[in-house]
């Protein structure tokens, strides 16, 4: 019986050593991360957009995951709606090349 990408993906983790980087954002910018999968983190008051489409409210996060061995090549606009603080925290998970 075969298995699920799933299923796949974390026996293939359990044996990969990974690390993770992190980005502060604090204004409109575009960053373009070379990591496996990227994890944006509103931990500001004002609500975030990236590429003006997905909405992250203060507190929430979204993650784009990728597999071990994709590595993500996509340049996102990271912009803010509202008042008070702004800040995204980027998380790339890397793995070695």
């Amino acid at each position: 019986m075969a298995q699920n990408d799933g299923e796949n993906k974390k026996q293939f983790e359990q044996y990969v050593q990974y690390q993770y980087s992190y980005t502060p954002i604090t204004d409109t910018a575009q960053k373009k991360p070379v990591c496996s999968s990227v994890t944006f983190v509103n931990q500001g008051a004002q609500t975030a957009f990236i590429d003006s489409q997905l909405r992250i409210l203060p507190g929430q996060s979204f993650t784009f995951e990728g597999y071990p061995g994709e590595i993500c090549i996509h340049s996102f606009q990271i912009s803010f709606q509202g008042t008070g603080a702004k800040l995204v925290i980027m998380v790339c998970k890397e793995y070695p090349h």
